[in-house]
């Protein structure tokens, strides 16, 4: 059976919930790029870094959700939530 994902919308205590999660796990792998880099694992630091900006992306997805009313829109703001990019 297909795993059904999560699509739609999203209420106001939800949201704030998920932006907020996603700011502090960018900031947490921001960190954690840092002191890779501090230590000369540039390879690494570089994907963590990769990774805290899509995850500070996000919020902005998030937003959008809340915002929008048209359930088809939701639907393909939730896989670009996804889609980490």
């Amino acid at each position: 059976m297909k795993h059904l994902q999560y699509n739609q919308k999203l209420t106001f205590k939800k949201a704030a919930e998920g932006i907020r999660v996603a700011i502090e796990n960018s900031n947490s792998l921001l960190a954690d790029a840092n002191l890779l880099y501090d230590n000369e694992r540039y390879e690494r630091a570089t994907a963590l870094a990769i990774l805290a900006i899509e995850e500070i992306g996000k919020p902005k997805i998030i937003r959008e959700i809340l915002m929008e009313v048209e359930q088809k829109k939701i639907k393909e703001k939730w896989y670009e939530y996804r889609q980490h990019t």
